[in-house]
């Protein structure tokens, strides 16, 4: 009893510290009065959504014309929390009413003011969390605070209405973030700006369940069916090194295996793969749910009956056994705990493999038999046959092979086809960014993908230059990967499906059953249209796109030729064809434009560099050599590239009846 009081004594005085939260919303305030009064306050101060007052000394203040900067420095108190004095920061800036960021937040309640994320904020990429996808990760309770602290304080400043972009930014974020769930959880970039009561509390259980429930929550959102579970790094490690899984679908649960497994059946996850340390998974075999060793033990008596089952004929001298792995030697090899040769037990466990103390069985979190038998299964040796009891090293488990299933039982691929966008990084899709992220490896086409894409990935990935690469040799990479279940990223430039040369790799694929899947991208004829603000369907103008190349090194066929698509007068779209643009003229010409037909040249759309020149069929070679562009530029035809002469379009006619809308024409749409 004296030893429980105390140690009660002692967790009351563990300190308290403040969220990046409460930090943020302090900053804020701080920020906000030193742009509209141009002096910086002596503190930031705040008050938690818990009630308690924060003053928080500021470390950082910085003031330009139309913004300012304050910092402080997080303490999390006695928490070992990754983020503990690190720099938090506010800018406030003095931003136009039309001015919102797609990734910003806005407040009806708070008129004027945009939230929004900087330098190590993580942007959110999956479904299943409190922010949504292609937003930055400030959960909505310290957001409010933030708006709150930031009206407050222009109102103190006496100007109410002054129109505010609120920049939250955490400088040493992104490192940070590799320290913790961020990245498993679709938070890239960064970390998360979180706080419910805005107070750090020393790490109880209640908080680490949350955080259990929370990343098989972003699971079950992705429609993962079944996962990889371990309650610590011992079986985590050995379902990286012993099985060579991709560790993207995997949860710790820590000791409360049975509350993660209520937690997964909750959330529709209907399987999990179990692996840890034999001394934990005897507990569960057993009926303990949670492992710590306050909620009992009874190992040795587990391992016995487990062992009695399955007929090992000395399974009772595994009771007076210290440790589980001393009991799995002795299930392992048949002898007994005298040893031989003057040995002990204990003398000949130690030559084993720490892989041979791990154990594999896959539960079903549904049904009576969930936690049954998952001893008798037999340990997961190192591969070396040790014993000669036949019964128990026919139940070895020497590999195991996953597919991750969706809730349809359709597999999850372990090769992605991605469509990186026209170049600019962030046009690329948030399920291709999401993909990149889980990568472990990533084979891209170095020539034409634009390489910032690249900061997408997860920092252990494996990165290939498809430039510098053969078909086979694409194809031994991604082989290589799928057997040892790695996930391979197969990242090309725009939309894979134009000239994307996907269908031969597919067709390899195929032949090795390999399953895989396609994630669209932004084509550069999409981009190229952007960079020249056309619609290449003009009512009255054409209504047909056509996307071709010229024939060069590699041939098109006579019936697809340019003359015979020209023909038809519609917008061409034209790839892989600027160094043969006074061929291209002369073809174009033949088919039947006209020579003053509008045309473009567009250089590397949507890229920093990218170059826009409109011009005409005849004057297309001498353009391009004016801009000095030789390669990597689509080609524009038609009468759409002048924007003029068109028809009004007929779906947002004031006569025109649509499904959603009735017209004066009359007409009854059924």
């Amino acid at each position: 009893m004296e030893t429980e009081k105390k140690q009660t004594d002692e967790k009351k005085e563990l300190r308290t510290g403040f969220t990046t939260g409460t930090c943020a919303a302090a900053c804020t305030r701080a920020a906000v009065l030193f742009l509209c009064t141009g002096e910086a306050p002596a503190a930031a101060e705040t008050v938690t959504p818990s009630g308690v007052r924060a003053i928080l000394p500021i470390v950082r203040a910085e003031r330009e014309e139309d913004s300012a900067v304050c910092g402080v420095q997080k303490d999390s108190g006695d928490d070992p929390d990754v983020t503990n004095g690190t720099l938090v920061c506010a800018r406030a800036v003095l931003a136009c009413h039309d001015s919102i960021t797609e990734s910003g937040y806005t407040d009806p309640a708070y008129p004027g003011i945009e939230v929004t994320g900087g330098e190590g904020i993580g942007m959110v990429t999956r479904d299943g969390l409190s922010c949504p996808v292609g937003h930055y990760a400030i959960n909505p309770v310290p957001r409010t605070a933030i708006f709150r602290e930031a009206a407050l304080a222009r109102r103190e400043a006496g100007m109410p209405e002054l129109p505010l972009r609120i920049e939250i930014s955490i400088p040493s974020g992104r490192e940070l973030a590799e320290k913790t769930f961020n990245p498993h959880l679709g938070i890239i970039g960064g970390i998360s700006v979180l706080g419910t009561t805005g107070i750090v509390n020393p790490m109880s259980e209640a908080a680490l369940v949350e955080t259990i429930r929370l990343d098989i929550r972003v699971h079950a959102q992705e429609d993962v069916s079944l996962l990889a579970v371990a309650p610590g790094n011992y079986g985590e490690r050995f379902l990286k090194e012993e099985t060579g899984l991709s560790m993207e679908n995997f949860i710790k649960c820590s000791n409360f295996i049975g509350t993660s497994f209520k937690m997964l059946s909750q959330e529709g996850i209907h399987q999990a793969l179990l692996a840890g340390h034999v001394g934990k998974l005897v507990k569960v075999a057993g009926g303990v749910m949670n492992t710590h060793s306050r909620y009992g033990d009874r190992r040795m008596e587990i391992l016995s009956a487990c062992a009695r089952t399955v007929g090992f004929p000395e399974a009772d001298a595994l009771l007076p056994m210290n440790t589980t792995e001393t009991g799995t030697w002795i299930s392992e090899t048949g002898h007994g705990a005298g040893g031989e040769s003057g040995q002990s037990g204990i003398g000949r466990r130690e030559r084993r493999s720490d892989r041979g103390n791990a154990i594999f069985k896959q539960l079903w979190t549904d049904g009576a038999d969930s936690w049954g038998g998952c001893v008798c299964a037999g340990a997961a040796g190192d591969g070396e046959k040790r014993g000669s009891n036949d019964r128990l090293n026919n139940h070895k488990l020497r590999k195991v092979e996953i597919r991750i299933l969706n809730k349809k039982g359709e597999i999850t691929y372990m090769v992605y086809f991605v469509g990186a966008g026209s170049g600019a990084p962030d046009l690329i899709t948030v399920r291709g960014a999401r993909l990149l992220n889980q990568a472990d490896q990533i084979i891209y086409a170095g020539s034409l993908v634009n390489p910032e894409l690249l900061d997408y990935k997860k920092e252990s990935a494996v990165v290939y230059d498809s430039a510098k690469m053969t078909l086979e040799e694409v194809v031994e990479k991604i082989q290589e990967a799928e057997s040892t279940g790695k996930m391979t990223v197969r990242l090309h430039t725009g939309d894979p499906c134009v000239y994307g040369a996907i269908r031969e790799q597919m067709d390899e694929l195929d032949k090795l059953n390999i399953s895989y899947k396609v994630c669209p991208g932004v084509s550069s004829f999409c981009g190229a249209a952007s960079a020249l603000n056309l619609e290449y369907t003009l009512p009255g103008v054409s209504q047909s796109v056509i996307i071709t190349r010229m024939a060069g090194r590699t041939p098109v066929p006579e019936r697809e030729s340019i003359a015979s698509f020209a023909a038809h007068h519609a917008t061409m779209v034209i790839f892989l064809s600027t160094g043969m643009l006074k061929k291209l003229s002369e073809e174009l010409i033949k088919g039947g434009y006209e020579a003053d037909t509008p045309a473009a040249i567009v250089y590397k759309a949507t890229w920093p560099d990218e170059k826009r020149v409109v011009c005409t069929v005849a004057t297309l070679a001498e353009a391009a050599e004016q801009e000095n562009i030789k390669k990597t530029a689509l080609i524009i035809v038609g009468d759409v590239t002048a924007q003029a002469g068109y028809e009004r379009s007929r779906l947002y006619a004031p006569e025109f009846t649509t499904e959603f809308r009735q017209g004066t024409d009359g007409f009854v749409y059924e």
